[in-house]
């Protein structure tokens, strides 16, 4: 974990340095190494690759208020920006009915194809629990979702009861963490892990008086085959998967985005080493945090 941390360390500061993104167009499906001389070289399963070979991530210029996406969406604002994607939220006029929408697009140039990826997983998942995409192909580039008119749990903190909130009033910590753990075990009977289970990642969506959480951001999901489960209940080897196993050798993903996010992360996740049970230690990140507030 120290030469993974060390590697992302290093190519973050070549990044700061050159002011643009990069990463190093090698193969390899794990980090083994880290950055050496960070200005020079880097390291992907020790094998040395010049940064000079490495590709410029260029980012797309941000979409403007009131521009219109496929001839139908009318963009309002920027709502989200993550590592590699932005959500914006949009609206579609509807006999007379303003309906809103969620707009979510690669941050960079010539990665509209994990866009895509993505919209392949959402298309595979159909449960309440799970953020709804509303349109069966890209849409200019950009995945159509539903929008959720509560936010995300970021932030949320059960413990402060002077803080009000719709998501407490309505849904409780209970509720929550059991709404959650639904939408997970649904990707898991579908095959998919998530790897990126956090609180930004999870939507509230305000539907009869009530509120029901969607689990978002299927940016890094692998589908591992059949169903999978944490006790191993549906499967009788569930085992470990490397990022390689399942498909995801791609430079870009496997060395800056295998691991999900750090805080939220199971200790095997270090190594790229992953499992139902990996999602479901970030659910209890999730509700740990939320519950408390820290």
């Amino acid at each position: 974990r120290q030469h993974t941390l060390q590697f992302k360390k290093a190519m973050t500061e070549y990044s700061n340095d050159s002011d643009r993104h990069f990463f190093a167009d090698g193969g390899g499906s794990s980090v083994s190494g880290f950055g050496d001389s960070y200005h020079n070289r880097v390291y992907i399963e020790n094998t040395e690759i010049p940064v000079e070979t490495a590709t410029a991530l260029i980012p797309l210029p941000p979409l403007q208020s009131g521009v219109v996406i496929g001839g139908e969406y009318t963009v309002d604002r920027l709502i989200q920006a993550g590592g590699m994607g932005e959500v914006y939220l949009a609206h579609i006029c509807d006999e007379n009915e303003t309906v809103p929408v969620a707009l979510k697009r690669a941050k960079f140039e010539g990665h509209e194809h994990y866009i895509r990826s993505e919209l392949d997983v959402h298309l595979k998942m159909n449960h309440p629990n799970i953020i709804k995409v509303l349109s069966l192909t890209l849409v200019d580039g950009c995945i159509v979702l539903e929008y959720a008119d509560h936010g995300t749990l970021s932030g949320l903190n059960f413990s402060d009861r002077a803080a009000g909130s719709k998501i407490k009033e309505a849904a409780g910590l209970l509720d929550s963490a059991l709404q959650i753990i639904c939408g997970l075990n649904y990707i898991h009977s579908k095959g998919f892990l998530h790897r990126d289970l956090k609180p930004s990642n999870v939507l509230a969506q305000e539907e009869d008086e009530s509120v029901t959480l969607k689990i978002s951001d299927f940016g890094i999901a692998c589908f591992v085959g059949s169903a999978v489960v944490a006790d191993g209940s549906q499967n009788p080897s569930p085992g470990l998967y490397s990022v390689g196993a399942v498909g995801r050798t791609d430079p870009l993903r496997t060395i800056l985005r295998s691991d999900g996010t750090p805080h939220y992360s199971a200790p095997e996740t270090a190594s790229n080493q992953f499992s139902a049970a990996s999602d479901v230690w970030s659910w209890a990140c999730c509700i740990g945090e939320i519950a408390t507030g820290e």
